[in-house]
């Protein structure tokens, strides 16, 4: 299903594709501009409004949030080895509770309120943001991930016909 949200089904070399790199792009564009504005988290909530209305389009699961969260830990850690420290993994499991519970409030009602990160957790999703986009593997590594986790986001991604999709 996640393949066919990004309408990737016909790409022959998926994780050097354009169509990808595009909607990678997209997402870290999102999830780039929420990191930088996380210390006012409140002037995130048009974004987080939309954010939640487009999950909802797309069909987008309480599991694949789990499974999106867990795969951005563990791509972070891959890329960032030793800089990805136990504090700098909490801090990121915090932030993405708290992003993806603001954006299961918008997609599905509910209650919420703003992020309660520390500074210091700020400052480690922050900083280790900035080193996760210097690597231009980031995007390929968390997707892999996150699609081994869960097939059937490659058809939200519209990416379910790509021949040779770890190989090619």
């Amino acid at each position: 299903v996640a393949l066919e949200q990004f309408q990737l089904h016909n790409v022959r070399d998926l994780y050097n594709s354009y169509e990808l790199k595009r909607s990678v792009g997209k997402v870290f564009k999102a999830l780039g501009h929420i990191i930088n504005t996380m210390d006012n988290w409140e002037s995130l909530s048009p974004l987080i409004r939309k954010l939640g209305a487009l999950h909802s389009t797309k069909g987008v699961t309480l599991p694949q949030y789990a499974s999106f969260g867990k795969a951005i830990v563990m791509g972070a850690e891959e890329i960032l080895g030793d800089a990805m420290t136990s504090e700098t993994r909490r801090a990121w499991t915090e932030f993405y509770r708290v992003l993806s519970d603001a954006l299961k409030k918008e997609q599905f009602g509910g209650s919420g309120s703003g992020h309660g990160l520390s500074s210091n957790q700020v400052r480690l999703v922050q900083s280790s943001w900035r080193m996760l986009q210097q690597d231009d593997q980031t995007g390929p590594v968390i997707f892999r991930t996150f699609f081994d986790m869960e097939p059937v986001a490659l058809e939200q991604f519209q990416l379910h016909n790509v021949r040779d999709l770890y190989n090619s």
